[in-house]
């Protein structure tokens, strides 16, 4: 185990850069670590003798597990937000994951934008070119979860990074009594896409401590983002409704025969990938641990019923 990285999946790796951010969402499933940044205030969830802080403002370890992994070209600055860091900070980070000659992306995940623009400075946007000067292609994984944060502020600093050439992916989860209506999710998807950010992950929220008012049952979003689907426009579509678990990213296809429907997008267990999975729609459900309990010799058949 290296503090501070994850290796979740094949091609792409986390670097925990920190554990504080400019705002806390109630929602957040990495709260356990966010709540201060003294390891005696987290959350603690299991033997408190054996926590260990998940994040490092050092990232050189993580950095040599990237180095010495050839096939990872994909590296997430995550936190935490990497945005609340100083620049000169964030810029050593940049610095080393930047000279990995098999990296080809470096993703910033930040609610910074939607939150706090005005801390996304010219000194900022220069230390986030850091690895396009190497040959690396940036991305803003950005979460607006409701379209009163498209501010005239925020999208002018979105405007900004899409001049200097970065990427700008949205993720946002469905929350109940915030933005799990139809009307309040094509606001939403049809502004992102209109100020060139594409939605990426629309996820089901995830049941963490305290998040139990937020959670919607898996019929309740399918339904919800069907008919969302049919009012956007074409390229807002290009989401993923998923949800993350710790076997991988499972995402809700749709219903089929009576059957919701469920599809490994992305696995940690390379013999899932791509594998389906079925639950009765009739019978409520808001987490995947039933769905997998139920699956497990592998793919189902959609033209048999359900026993």
């Amino acid at each position: 185990m290296v503090r501070g990285l994850q290796h979740k999946y094949q091609r792409i790796a986390l670097l925990l850069v920190n554990d504080f951010c400019s705002a806390y969402c109630r929602f957040c499933f990495r709260k356990r670590f966010t709540l201060g940044s003294d390891i005696e205030h987290h959350i603690q969830t299991g033997d408190e003798e054996t926590v260990e802080r998940e994040t490092t403002f050092d990232v050189s370890e993580g950095v040599a597990y990237i180095a010495a992994h050839p096939e990872i070209d994909t590296v997430l600055i995550t936190g935490g937000d990497p945005l609340m860091l100083a620049p000169s900070r964030l810029r050593r980070v940049l610095e080393q994951v930047s000279d990995i000659p098999h990296l080809r992306i470096v993703r910033i995940g930040t609610k910074v934008p939607a939150f706090e623009p005005a801390r996304i400075t010219g000194e900022m946007f220069d230390t986030l070119e850091i690895p396009s000067r190497q040959g690396k292609q940036v991305y803003l994984m950005v979460h607006y979860n409701h379209p009163r944060e498209l501010t005239e502020a925020s999208l002018e600093v979105i405007a900004e990074a899409r001049r200097r050439g970065f990427g700008v992916y949205n993720q946002t989860p469905l929350l109940r009594g915030i933005n799990d209506d139809v009307d309040t999710l094509v606001e939403l998807l049809n502004g992102l896409i209109t100020n060139g950010i594409v939605s990426y992950y629309l996820f089901h929220c995830r049941p963490t401590i305290g998040n139990e008012a937020f959670m919607m049952t898996f019929q309740e979003g399918n339904e919800l983002v069907r008919q969302t689907r049919a009012r956007v426009n074409g390229l807002a579509r290009a989401f993923h409704y998923t949800g993350s678990h710790e076997t991988g990213k499972i995402e809700i296809v749709g219903v089929d025969n009576d059957n919701l429907v469920f599809r490994y997008h992305q696995a940690r267990d390379p013999a899932d990938e791509g594998r389906v999975m079925i639950w009765p729609v009739d019978q409520p459900i808001s987490w995947y641990d039933d769905v997998l309990e139920r699956n497990k010799t592998g793919d189902v058949n959609l033209n048999e019923s359900w026993s």
